[in-house]
């Protein structure tokens, strides 16, 4: 069993369960076997076998078994524990969705070559604490989330109906490691976590004070921004010339198939630069 202690601190059951196999969880506080139930219906994991034990070795001990949704509208003594079973493990895979996954509007989203190439040189690992600046619909944010199932994506994007794609988008792939601030960079940033790597895909202008934000709250995170202006280009490139860095400039020019009758069609879309610190 993986051992969780929410005794008086906060977890995130859904990433300790998510991690596969059987959880055991102390409890105490706030968090209680019918909040961490909660948290894991929300994440779309109610179906999973649950059973709360309730002041275990007492004269009024009590064994209760159920899924997590049944558990979660329940009350149950604060000398309690939960034992989640047999979660299974979500499928692995490489970074790079299709468009199409995602719930779009009119905000411009990053494609998916793009979106897989930027996480290949975010270098992102399972508990890594991750900036997605200017989200758009939260396409690279939730790519992020998966990738760091164990860590937490800290998204910030100014518009509100972009927001509100983020939102869909997060609960449409359960990533309740996705934490979204509507605000606009680099003010918004301030109280966030110390990042180890951040994406910026948009900075409204203030491209510049976003990279020193970053390196500020950690000067060794792993950056990468993402350009489409020959203008944006260049102010990226010395904005991470100004801290002594060395920027890597890479170009994406994709194009896809459209059929045209008995024909098929190369259409290209807007070239795309990556700009990483190498």
């Amino acid at each position: 069993w993986r051992l969780v202690s929410a005794h008086g601190c906060a977890c995130d059951p859904v990433a300790a369960c998510r991690a596969g196999g059987t959880t055991f969880f102390l409890t105490g506080g706030s968090e209680t076997p019918a909040t961490l139930c909660q948290q894991l219906t929300d994440a779309g994991l109610g179906d999973a076998a649950a059973t709360v034990g309730e002041n275990l070795g007492t004269p009024s001990q009590r064994l209760v078994t159920g899924t997590a949704q049944e558990l979660a509208a329940q009350r149950f003594a604060p000398l309690s524990v939960l034992l989640v079973e047999n979660v299974p493990a979500p499928l692995r895979r490489t970074p790079g969705l299709p468009d199409a996954a995602f719930i779009r509007g009119k905000t411009p989203m990053t494609k998916q070559e793009v979106r897989a190439a930027a996480l290949a040189k975010l270098a992102v690992r399972p508990t890594d604490t991750l900036w997605d600046v200017g989200a758009g619909t939260g396409s690279v944010s939730v790519e992020l989330a998966l990738a760091a199932p164990a860590g937490r994506v800290c998204a910030v994007e100014c518009d509100a109906e972009a927001c509100d794609l983020i939102r869909q988008n997060r609960a449409k792939f359960a990533v309740q490691n996705l934490h979204l601030t509507e605000g606009l960079a680099p003010a918004a940033l301030a109280d966030w976590p110390t990042p180890d790597a951040v994406f910026i895909g948009g900075s409204k202008g203030s491209l510049r004070a976003v990279v020193d934000a970053a390196l500020a709250a950690n000067p060794d995170a792993r950056l990468c921004i993402s350009a489409i202006a020959l203008e944006t280009l260049q102010e990226a490139v010395a904005a991470l010339t100004a801290h002594g860095l060395t920027a890597q400039v890479t170009q994406i020019a994709v194009s896809r198939s459209r059929a045209a009758g008995s024909l098929h069609l190369l259409m290209a879309s807007n070239p795309v630069f990556l700009i990483a610190r190498e």
